[in-house]
C-alpha cells in the first residue's frame, strides 16, 4: 500500500473524530510554512515557490485536509476559505496572487471534486 492510501485508511478510522482536522490543518500550516521559508526559487511576482519535492509533499498535505473536510461534509467553499486561512497565516509573506498561492488553490478545488475511487463521475 502507497503512503496516499496508508493515508486515507487512517483517516477514515479517525473520521469521526474532530481533532484530527485540527491535527491535519496543523500539518498544512507546517507544509505551507516549510513551502515558503525553504524557497529560494521566485515565481514571476517575485513571490517564493518551492522546489518540487516541497511542492510534492504541500500538494499531498492539502489534499488530505480537503478531502478529510469533504468527508465531513464541508461545503467546498468553506474548505477553500479554510486553506486560504491556513496558508496565510502559515506564510504571511505569501502573496494571494503568487503561483505558490494558485497551487494551493488549485490543488484543494481539484482534490474536493475528484471522484471518489470507484465511482465513474456522470
Amino acid at each position: 500500500m502507497n503512503p496516499r492510501e496508508e493515508a486515507k485508511d487512517v483517516r477514515r478510522e479517525h473520521e469521526p473524530r474532530a481533532g484530527f482536522a485540527a491535527a491535519l490543518a496543523r500539518a498544512l500550516a507546517d507544509c505551507v510554512a516549510n513551502a515558503a521559508a525553504t524557497s529560494d526559487v521566485l515565481d514571476r511576482f517575485g513571490q517564493p515557490y518551492p522546489t518540487d519535492d516541497v511542492k510534492i509533499r504541500l500538494r499531498d498535505c492539502v489534499r488530505d485536509y480537503t478531502e478529510t473536510l469533504r468527508a465531513a461534509n464541508e461545503h467546498p467553499e468553506a474548505v477553500l476559505k479554510n486553506v486560504k486561512q491556513i496558508m496565510h497565516e502559515a506564510a504571511p509573506s505569501v502573496e494571494s496572487y503568487s503561483a505558490l498561492a494558485t497551487d494551493v488553490s488549485r490543488w484543494c478545488i481539484e482534490a474536493y471534486f475528484e471522484p471518489e475511487e470507484g465511482v465513474t463521475p456522470l
